[in-house]
């Protein structure tokens, strides 16, 4: 299959191979940066400041906008699929959401933490991005940084294998529109006004829906998603709010299939205050305020007629939860070859309210059970459950950090950083890191890091009395220690980045089912393991006009079986003065263990985009091009063997406009 995958490429991309015309144009077109540049491109989530790409202390993936949108990914989940280490794949728990995986371990728990501009987007019951942000839209991106490891040292909880960093175009004034398959409407809009030199305003719309693939007896996918970001900028002062709401109906939610009943609803809002001041010329203080709400409406059959003895059990989440976010960070430039930044930080997050969609409750509200006497008749909306109260805690977190920096000579750079978080009830993470960063010649690097990160227990796993799981709260944090050697290298038209990492788990928090006869389940603090790995990131410029990306990934250890042990894409990007062909795919290997219907498969998408005029353009995509039949893992759908069917070709056509 990974054959398949560079045969489609190739057949794809021959007849461009033949016909390419070189001019200044094409490189200008094709590259925004050359190798050097690329390697030298200004980051700022691995430290918190501006360092070049080549020197970050993390092993790091970033994607510009330009390649964004040669790609023609939509959805930033999708383009994690192209960063080395990270895979997305279709999953169910309560609802059909994604599922991602990272360096051998299914993220779904929130291993990764996902921040917008640097404001953490990850929620609070659940810990994760997926539940309320199945779909990030692309269209108001300016460039996505990923740290492939941990990066608690900075960030906290939740950076405990990875951090994505979406940082938003606010300097844009475009309008687009799309249409495709299962009768999609996907319109975007940006709109930025400069009032003065310091002062502007920006709004992004986005709104994507479809009627969803037929899946016949699994019914279909319908989703309806809307994203609003709006900002104003007075000076180094900004204030941005950002609205998302999703609608997901009839698919596959909890361990059921599809029926007519199924729903997920879901809003959030976030609203951010950023100011930054030049105290003097060695002094720079950055202050971060947040406030962040996330809104839960979803039903799903729960148990059938058959099993509860009476009637179908329908029920699901209808639950509110907050965070308030704090963080001071001042960096001080100690002189030329030094610099220290310390910073302090408060999060308070809870859940408001934790009620239930269901048809089954006591008469004096304080239980859901598939009794008899508790049938309701059809399925209710109940804001007040007396089982569910105890979720309906709040939790503090102070914490402290400091990085410093320093270049000892003009071939070593090294980094050294620790946080501590303290938590309002019991415990507390101390996250150390260090990084040597050797320039052995002008254009190879050597990087040596170390660093460790946690995963604080949800208020799911800590307080939970439901139908479904019973809560635990001597849960200690989840651990992980991560060694990496990291090569970077630069050839006349050739850039590859080849990354060894030890990756050690710790305390890692397991469903526990063996003390509750009635099926609840628990979870306990048991099992650890390793797992050792290789990263590979190749970039070739085939000519002035034709672009070859390339990554792998390889799992030498044991790992769960939801996971992959080999993951590689490939993209050929070809461009000329008025147009741009962009094919890509993914390839990942049978899990034998888990899914043994499912063979090697290869997932290969197409975008043209054709210039009409510097104002307007004209796109055309198709994704699985090759319209592969292919399911996805997922551990908690025992009624479908685990699988979760995706979607197959599917295609969309679009105008945009610029101004």
């Amino acid at each position: 299959m990974l054959f398949k995958l560079i045969s489609a490429i190739t057949i794809f991309t021959f007849p461009i191979l033949l016909s390419a015309e070189y001019s200044k144009a094409d490189i200008d077109l094709m590259f925004d940066m050359s190798l050097k540049e690329l390697m030298d491109v200004k980051v700022t989530t691995a430290t918190k400041t501006s360092e070049r790409l080549s020197q970050a202390p993390s092993s790091m993936t970033v994607f510009d906008k330009k390649r964004i949108e040669r790609m023609g990914i939509e959805n930033v989940y999708d383009l994690l699929n192209f960063v080395p280490g990270f895979q997305v794949t279709r999953d169910v728990d309560i609802i059909t959401e994604p599922s991602i995986h990272t360096r051998g371990v299914t993220s779904q728990n929130g291993y990764v933490l996902v921040l917008l501009n640097g404001f953490r987007f990850n929620e609070v019951a659940w810990s994760e991005t997926t539940m309320y942000y199945n779909y990030i839209p692309t269209s108001n991106v300016k460039s996505v940084e990923i740290i492939r490891g941990p990066g608690s040292a900075l960030y906290g909880s939740n950076a405990f294998l990875g951090v994505v960093n979406i940082i938003t175009d606010d300097k844009q004034n475009r309008l687009s529109v799309e249409t495709g398959s299962f009768n999609k409407q996907h319109t975007s809009f940006n709109y930025y006004k400069p009032f003065t030199l310091d002062k502007s305003f920006s709004l992004s719309f986005d709104y994507n829906k479809d009627k969803g693939e037929d899946y016949s007896t699994n019914g279909k996918d319908p989703r309806e998603y809307l994203n609003l970001y709006t900002k104003f900028t007075h000076h180094k002062t900004s204030l941005a709010l950002n609205y998302t709401h999703q609608k997901v109906n009839d698919f596959i939610h909890f361990n059921s299939t599809a029926n007519s009943r199924n729903y997920s609803k879901n809003s959030t809002l976030k609203v951010m205050l950023k100011h930054d001041a030049k105290i003097s010329n060695k002094l720079h203080l950055n202050t971060m305020f947040s406030y962040s709400q996330y809104n839960l409406d979803t039903v799903g059959l729960f148990m059938s007629a058959s099993a509860t003895g009476s009637h179908n059990m329908f029920i699901g989440p209808y639950t509110q939860s907050s965070r308030y976010d704090g963080d001071i960070n001042l960096e001080y430039k100690i002189n030329e070859n030094h610099n220290l930044i310390t910073g302090i930080a408060y999060r308070k997050e809870g859940v408001n309210y934790q009620g239930a969609n269901t048809n089954f409750l006591s008469p004096d509200n304080s239980q859901i059970a598939p009794k008899e006497s508790f049938y309701l008749g059809s399925v209710q909306k109940i804001k007040d459950i007396g089982q569910l109260n105890n979720l309906e805690k709040f939790i503090n977190i102070h914490s402290l950090y400091a990085q410093y920096k320093g270049i000892l000579n003009d071939k070593i750079t090294t980094f050294l950083g620790l946080r501590y978080d303290g938590y309002s009830l019991g415990g507390n993470s101390i996250n150390p890191r260090a990084s040597l960063i050797y320039s052995y010649t002008e254009d190879t690097t050597l990087k040596l890091l170390y660093a460790t990160a946690f995963r604080a227990p949800t208020n799911l796993e800590l307080f939970a009395d439901s139908p479904r799981s019973i809560g635990n709260p001597s849960l200690d944090p989840e651990k992980v220690e991560t060694t990496e050697l990291v090569l970077t290298r630069e050839l006349k038209n050739t850039k590859f980045d080849v990354t060894l990492f030890h990756t050690n788990l710790t305390d890692i928090i397991r469903t526990d089912r063996r003390n509750d006869p009635s099926g609840h389940f628990s979870n306990i603090n048991e099992g650890e393991y390793s797992l050792n790995g290789l990263e590979g990131e190749l970039i070739y410029m085939l000519s002035d006009s034709i672009h070859l990306h390339a990554t792998h990934t390889h799992i030498f250890s044991k790992i769960e079986p939801e996971n992959y042990k080999d993951i590689s894409t490939l993209t050929v990007n070809y461009a000329q003065p008025k147009y741009n062909i962009n094919i890509n795919g993914i390839f990942r290997k049978q899990q034998d263990d888990v899914l043994a219907n499912q063979n090697d498969y290869a997932l290969v998408n197409t975008h043209i985009r054709y210039k009409f005029s510097n104002n307007l353009n004209l796109s055309f995509s198709i994704d699985n091009l090759l319209d592969e039949s292919y399911s996805t893992y997922a551990p908690k759908l025992t009624v479908l063997n685990n699988a979760v069917i995706n979607r197959g070709r599917t295609w969309r056509i679009g105008l945009e406009t610029k101004w």
